[in-house]
């Protein structure tokens, strides 16, 4: 399993500077499909999705968000953003958060504004914070509370790099040859 446990000293800098993506397969309120979905139904698409973050050979980290109400998530290192915005899409998500070197990116995969984003720079430590956060068990037992710090203000559209036009082809590339076999 490569699940990497973060200690509460290398949090702050990995959050600030580090690359990851955070991904989730919890209930989406905004379908109404999938808010008829049990407990249980949820737990089974978060254990599918962490097995896809296997089989895909991704390093991770859980993580608990709290967004008007608990949800299980995923921090995954060094990831493709195109194939975590396909995993999003699988699990019937709103939207992935990238970010790399501080630079966040909420990425709509799913809804009225799929393939708009919101941007934002740096994240909050919130220990008191009682909703609008993440939290992360600490390998040294310490639960961090955090934010990263996006504009809602702002809904961009998506403008395609070729970096991304680049993990979308070889995206597609793996599907078509795990078919063809």
């Amino acid at each position: 399993m490569p699940i990497i446990a973060l200690h509460s000293k290398s949090i702050g800098p990995f959050l600030g500077t580090g690359a990851y993506s955070i991904v989730s397969a919890g209930r989406n309120l905004n379908n109404a499909i999938d808010s008829e979905k049990s407990d249980e139904q949820i737990a089974q698409r978060h254990s599918s999705l962490q097995s896809d973050l296997d089989t895909g050979g991704y390093h991770y980290t859980p993580v608990k968000g709290h967004y008007g109400g608990e949800e299980n998530s995923f921090i995954v290192h060094t990831p493709n953003s195109t194939a975590m915005n396909e995993l999003g899409k699988k699990y019937n998500q709103d939207s992935v958060i990238h970010s790399a070197q501080g630079a966040n990116k909420l990425q709509f995969v799913t809804g009225p504004h799929a393939g708009k984003h919101h941007a934002g720079k740096g994240y909050q430590e919130l220990p008191d914070a009682s909703d609008y956060y993440s939290v992360v068990n600490t390998s040294d037992g310490e639960a961090k509370k955090f934010s990263l710090n996006l504009d809602f203000d702002n809904l961009h559209d998506e403008t395609v790099s070729k970096k991304e036009i680049a993990e979308m082809l070889i995206v597609a590339l793996k599907k078509a040859m795990n078919k063809s076999y």
